[in-house]
């Protein structure tokens, strides 16, 4: 599975908890669009699928970017 269905995988069984028409809502998608990319469908742009996760609280860190308020919890 890779990171785009991975990252559509997560926003489908968000909008199951959710609701669909919520998490549409949320990030202000069109409906059909929002809804076909839930059910599995063909992707948005990668902008607007990225400004939908971010709306929703998604954060993305790159490999030399430091964490805020990250703690390592000792095993």
């Amino acid at each position: 599975m890779n990171t785009y269905e991975k990252l559509q995988a997560w926003l489908a069984e968000q909008a199951e908890k959710k609701g669909t028409a919520t998490l549409q809502k949320q990030v202000s998608a069109p409906k059909s669009t929002f809804y076909r990319v839930v059910s599995g469908g063909s992707p948005p742009s990668a902008d607007t699928f990225l400004d939908w996760l971010e709306k929703l609280g998604v954060r993305f860190v790159l490999p030399d970017e430091k964490l805020e308020s990250f703690t390592m919890i000792p095993k």
